[in-house]
């Protein structure tokens, strides 16, 4: 069985320090997606530690800070969270607690090399984020550009960027040349792209993958998609909105669609769900909804529900239409 510790720092002292002073009996342990079956180690190694503690895992999903059952965590004395950041728009239960979980791979010199030539294809001025699992990795990647005339504007204490939530992104973006986000996958770094209109190059560097790319043609691909569904829920009289929970629910964007959509008379529903799949979404849509927003998580939309058969809008998109401004793309709200 492969063990977490093989592949990300986590500091297990501190977590059983926490189980210790907060004399804890039964602890959650929440993972990342994509690495839950790794858990098992850690659970191993606290109970070697610490035989009369019970240990469970959370298998709901868990996808960020934001997305934290306060019901479940209920249950617990304590809950370690396991490689996310602090959500700035909500607190969590009392009990819960994160923990860094930093991926061990560094880049290499090779990957570092290709980055610089890149970056010097748009000049030398540079915003550098990247997600939890990587933030130590940035602080070296800055040096080591800085040693090669390429400066990192933004505050690298603040370089962790979450799916919805882009850090000091809107100050610095007109001083910069380019956009540099290092994290696997294109979650976090489509976001950057849609949230700066696609407005600069945004380079992302993949330390799972150790590779260079470019990805400003994917999220054009997605913002025509976005203006698709715009356009067809531009003339939109029948409205459902899905509202999240916990970190996930926000009632100032639900107060201010609903507003809207009352000045424009138009028919409003509001829905709320922990978790939203096209399977649960079909079940309560009928022919009579024209148009869905989702105000919990403004990624759904764009990547899970894109291609359902009739529009699913994030907040930003409805405001764009029911304010009447369909010119500059708004993400997430």
């Amino acid at each position: 069985m492969t063990r977490l510790s093989e592949l990300y720092y986590y500091n297990i002292e501190s977590v059983l320090s926490l189980i210790k002073n907060r004399n804890a009996r039964n602890v959650l342990l929440q993972i990342p997606e994509g690495l839950k079956a790794l858990a098992y180690s850690v659970v191993d190694e606290l109970r070697s530690k610490l035989p009369a503690v019970e240990v469970n895992i959370d298998l709901t999903p868990t996808y960020g800070s934001c997305l934290i059952d306060s019901d479940v965590t209920s249950y617990y004395d304590l809950v370690i969270n396991l490689g996310h950041e602090n959500y700035p728009y909500w607190s969590p239960p009392s009990n819960v607690y994160f923990i860094d979980l930093l991926y061990k791979k560094p880049l290499n010199d090779s990957v570092v090399g290709e980055l610089i030539s890149k970056i010097r294809e748009f000049g030398d001025k540079i915003a550098l984020y990247t997600t939890s699992q990587h933030k130590h990795e940035v602080k070296r990647l800055a040096e080591t550009l800085s040693s090669n005339g390429v400066s990192v504007v933004n505050n690298l204490s603040g370089a962790v960027i979450l799916g919805c939530w882009f850090s000091d992104l809107d100050t610095i973006l007109n001083i910069v040349d380019a956009v540099v986000v290092v994290s696997g996958g294109y979650f976090h770094s489509i976001g950057v792209g849609l949230r700066t209109q696609n407005s600069k190059p945004v380079i992302k560097v993949d330390p799972y993958e150790q590779r260079v790319e470019l990805i400003n043609n994917k999220v054009y691909e997605i913002l025509k998609l976005r203006y698709g569904k715009i356009m067809k829920a531009y003339d939109a009289r029948r409205w459902l909105l899905v509202s999240g929970t916990n970190g996930q629910y926000r009632p100032s964007i639900i107060s201010k669609l609903k507003g809207l959509l009352n000045d424009n008379s138009f028919e409003y529903y509001v829905l709320k769900t922990a978790l939203l799949t096209e399977n649960i979404l079909k079940n309560a849509d009928t022919s009579d909804i024209d148009v869905v927003v989702v105000t919990s998580c403004p990624r759904l939309p764009v990547e899970d529900l894109s291609r359902y058969h009739k529009p699913v809008l994030t907040p930003g998109e409805a405001l764009m239409i029911l304010n009447g401004r369909i010119s500059d793309y708004i993400f997430p709200w």
